[in-house]
């Protein structure tokens, strides 16, 4: 299973056409709808390839036995981190989805650890390279 975060406008392109590169086939689309703590919208809705309060997470598989290609599309709705381009933690909502658990996971271009990932990019090894001075 890949799970992709995409950049809104570009969510068509990468279903129709990269998927099929990649060997994979689209199983649907999770929407982070981002509100804050009092439930509001982060910012609002405007015309298409501008800001929008949610983001797209595109699941894919090369594998039969996941769930049917086209399944409906699923909405996550939470209050965005204070820092920059954090996404919420995924894992027990994709467990639930697939209903089982995932034995290895993998993450390129991480920004923080996650426990019983292997997590790949810039910012994790900043992070622990200076937890290995302390």
């Amino acid at each position: 299973m890949v799970a992709i975060w995409s950049t809104n406008g570009k969510t068509e392109e990468l279903i129709t056409k990269i998927l099929s590169k990649w060997g994979l086939t689209y199983l649907t689309t999770f929407y982070w709808l981002k509100v804050t703590r009092t439930g509001e919208l982060t910012c609002p809705f405007t015309k298409p390839n501008g800001k929008q309060p949610y983001e797209s997470l595109i699941l894919a598989s090369n594998s039969p036995s996941e769930p049917t290609q086209g399944q409906k599309e699923q909405l996550i709705v939470s209050t965005p981190s204070a820092i920059n381009s954090h996404k919420p933690p995924l894992t027990q909502v994709l467990e639930h989805f697939f209903d089982r658990r995932f034995a290895s996971k993998c993450e390129l271009f991480a920004r923080y650890l996650l426990p019983e990932y292997t997590s790949y990019g810039n910012q994790v090894l900043k992070m622990n390279s200076l937890s290995l001075f302390k």
